[in-house]
């Protein structure tokens, strides 16, 4: 555009100066050719400088972006289905009976002996009559001394020394022990007593006549005692008398 502009302008001086030239007089003129006044040039247009010619600006295709591709979503790990919790049945713990108290062992109960109370022997007079009567003519030569233990009887102990049978001869055996016993029913461990020698009693003829005098009196003295077993030891001793 400013070219075009400084062109026209060119040209309007062109055309001025060719018009002043064909105006002016031919050469057989007298007349004092005044000088004509300067024609004023037109001032030359100073040439301004052209200002920079834009260049087009050249639209340089910048490289498309790679056109990404959309992204492709991301799968999100699906949560997991949450499954319908089955409830086991847990099977109830057996019930433990209740402990049973332990039962301590009794402590061994120390069985103190202690001394028996002397047994209160029931004294009859008439037995002991009778045994004081007859002691007398008892023969105590060759008589053994024994000591009572546990279960012990009078019938067994004149059975042991007299021999079988001969069990009740025991009123003997308590005659020569009538300081000690006083009661056919009560002996004791410990006791010390007098066995005479039957024997001798009864191969000599005093004391064999003592003995069968003193069997036949005690069997009725047992009588009037009232002792619970004096029918069959009542009987046995009055048989054992008639035998002598």
């Amino acid at each position: 555009m400013k070219k075009l502009t400084f062109l026209v302008a060119v040209i309007g001086i062109a055309i001025l100066c060719a018009i002043s030239c064909t105006s002016s007089p031919a050469g057989g003129n007298t007349a004092t050719e005044q000088p004509e006044p300067p024609v004023e040039q037109p001032a030359e247009p100073v040439e301004q400088p052209e200002p920079p010619v834009e260049q087009p600006v050249e639209l340089v295709e910048q490289p498309e972006p790679p056109i990404e591709p959309p992204a492709e979503p991301v799968e999100q790990p699906e949560p997991p289905v949450e499954q319908p919790v089955e409830l086991v049945e847990q099977p109830e713990p057996p019930v433990e009976p209740p402990a049973k108290p332990v039962e301590q062992p009794e402590p061994p109960v120390e069985l103190v002996k202690q001394p028996k109370p002397p047994v209160e022997q029931v004294v009859n007079n008439d037995l002991e009559q009778v045994y004081n009567k007859y002691k007398s003519g008892l023969l105590l030569d060759g008589a053994t001394s024994y000591t009572v233990v546990s279960g012990d009887t009078l019938t067994r102990i004149a059975t042991a020394y007299y021999g079988s049978g001969n069990g009740y001869y025991f009123p003997i055996i308590m005659m020569a022990s009538i300081d000690t016993i006083q009661d056919p029913d009560f002996i004791e461990p410990g006791m010390n007593i007098t066995i005479p020698d039957i024997e001798k009693n009864l191969s000599d003829s005093i004391a064999r006549a003592n003995v069968k005098a003193f069997l036949k009196e005690i069997a009725e003295a047992y009588v009037q005692s009232g002792k619970p077993y004096k029918g069959e030891m009542v009987s046995a001793l009055t048989a054992l008398s008639e035998s002598l």
